[in-house]
């Protein structure tokens, strides 16, 4: 059924005292009285930016409809939650009820996040049904609200914390609703490219572990900004998969990054459509390892972190020939005590790779020091996303428990990926559908990339191959319906779409959101349907 549209009136003609209370019924108008039961005014009185706002609602009578108009920007309104309409309804109206609770004009205060209805029962006990359609507002997308105050301090960089207070509204379930407190650390900016861009990504720290959607207690989280993906989806598109494969492992069940859209508000202002999840770390419910003796290493070009070295890949050493190795954990001056050891592992597993920089075909050894399913799964994720990242590499993880061999991952970070044109705004390219980022063709030689060296070395093992061509099969049941998942998130973030176009305009004013999820879509049918038929060749 086609909806109304809401219409957008500037704030200055909406400010106003708050009318005296509406009456609930219509008076006779001297001939006749209504007979059908109708919605025949409609209002709320709201609270942005010190001011009263009333927002009235447009009716459709035909279509049994109420469009409540929108505010003229995308400040926060305080009282969303709680408001209280003002209506009036023919005589024929005995009683007003939402979802069974009997409604007062004036009185009963409802929350206005969500579309919901009004049931319009007649004196004969017939009842007629009114949709409400909530204000366009970045606080009625349905998806959780993020309040960030930090009473007016700008968030600079991603060295300082500012510090701030967090609230958290979720309309689907009032359980995740929270309000801290910081009084430690805060916020701060995150990222490195990324961090660059208009809209920010940021890491949230508290004083004390917290859990937020129940996920788990960690001082430490996330907030990505996906700005130059037009879906907001790459990310959550990759975490899905992982979590698919996850599902059908034996044993051990990776840690995989949860998905939780939110709109953002800092200060009051509008920041955009966001996705929450975990900081990558050590801990009991994300990577699970010792934290004395486990490591956790990022494999990144950025090469940022306090302790770190690089590993040869080819012979001679040409510096983007090295593999850049950051030490995430252990932290500090453990992470410095460790690093000696950490660094002989991963040598270990570079010259078995390398086969001692002969670069023909990897020392079988190796598999001595992966977990072969592990490495398996993460680079089919990553091959069936195309995530460029890998080459360089970025944002690649790899850890280890003592005693037990290298997992690849967490996933991270995907703005590379899904057919990225590498500028601008445009992904799903055409030619990079049918193309391989690794495989026993891969010419690292011809692109001597420290990530392309590392990775595509795996594939010269024909027993590599044989267990990745396997896991494809054993997993192309779960993974290729994944196209489905992109419509129903692209249904769910269509109004936050919407809100995050506004927002950032400059940037996505040529951009159809439907357009962006149908395309991503036959991207992923296209591109799993590619990598099926050439991983099922004989020539594989």
């Amino acid at each position: 059924m086609k909806r109304n549209h809401v219409v957008l009136l500037c704030a200055c003609c909406l400010l106003a005292c708050a009318p005296e209370k509406t009456p609930t019924v219509d008076p006779d108008d001297g001939n006749r009285a209504p007979v059908k039961p109708e919605i025949t005014s409609y209002q709320i009185t709201v609270h942005q930016g010190g001011q009263r706002l009333v927002l009235r609602g447009g009716i459709d009578q035909e279509g049994k409809r109420v469009a409540l108009v929108a505010p003229s920007n995308q400040r926060r309104v305080n009282d969303v939650d709680s408001a209280i309409a003002e209506f009036a309804v023919s005589s024929s109206v005995a009683e007003v009820q939402v979802n069974g609770v009997a409604q007062t004009s004036g009185v009963t205060p409802n929350d206005f996040r969500r579309d919901f209805a009004y049931s319009l029962i007649s004196k004969e006990g017939d009842t007629t049904v009114y949709a409400l359609e909530t204000f366009a507002s970045p606080q009625t997308t349905g998806l959780p609200v993020f309040y960030v105050d930090t009473r007016g301090v700008a968030i600079t960089n991603k060295t300082d914390y500012v510090h701030c207070t967090l609230a958290v509204a979720d309309p689907a379930d009032p359980n995740n609703d929270k309000k801290i407190a910081l009084t430690g650390d805060g916020i701060r900016l995150r990222g490195n490219t990324t961090m660059n861009y208009d809209k920010k990504p940021y890491r949230l720290k508290f004083d004390k572990k917290e859990d937020f959607f129940s996920l788990g207690k960690a001082k430490s989280w996330v907030l990505l900004a996906n700005y130059l993906d037009p879906t907001l989806l790459a990310n959550s598109v990759a975490f899905e998969l992982g979590r698919r494969f996850a599902a059908q492992r034996q044993g051990d069940k990776p840690f995989v990054n949860s998905v939780n859209h939110v709109e953002l508000f800092i200060n009051d202002e509008y920041a955009g459509s966001y996705l929450f999840t975990e900081q990558v770390q050590v801990n009991e419910y994300r990577v699970n390892i010792d934290e004395d003796a486990g490591y956790l290493l990022e494999l990144d070009s950025y090469y940022d972190e306090d302790n770190k070295f690089k590993v040869n890949m080819l012979p001679g050493g040409a510096e983007n020939t090295r593999l850049p190795v950051n030490i995430q954990s252990p932290e500090d001056d453990a992470g410095a005590n460790a690093l000696p050891a950490i660094r002989a592992d991963v040598e270990l597993l570079v010259s078995r790779l390398t086969n001692n920089l002969q670069l023909d075909r990897p020392d079988d050894r190796y598999r001595d020091l992966i977990n072969m399913t592990s490495t398996v799964d993460f680079l089919i994720i990553n091959e069936i996303v195309g995530n460029q990242e890998l080459q360089h590499p970025k944002s690649t993880y790899m850890y280890k428990d003592a005693g037990d061999p290298w997992s690849f991952g967490p996933l991270w970070d995907f703005d590379w990926a899904f057919g990225y044109a590498e500028s601008g705004f445009t992904y799903f390219v055409d030619n990079k559908t049918t193309r391989f980022l690794f495989n026993a063709s891969t010419n690292f030689r011809g692109d001597p990339r420290a990530g392309n060296i590392f990775f595509a070395l795996f594939f010269r093992d024909p027993r590599f191959r044989e267990a990745y061509k396997a896991r494809w099969n054993e997993m192309k049941p779960h993974f290729s319906t994944i196209a489905d998942f992109i419509g129903e998130m692209g249904n769910k973030l269509a109004r936050s779409a919407a809100q995050n176009k506004i927002r950032w305009n400059m940037h996505y004013s040529s951009i159809n959101y439907a357009s962006e999820i149908a395309k991503m879509k036959a991207y992923m049918t296209t591109r799993i349907n590619y990598l099926d038929g050439a991983i099922n060749s004989s020539a594989w």
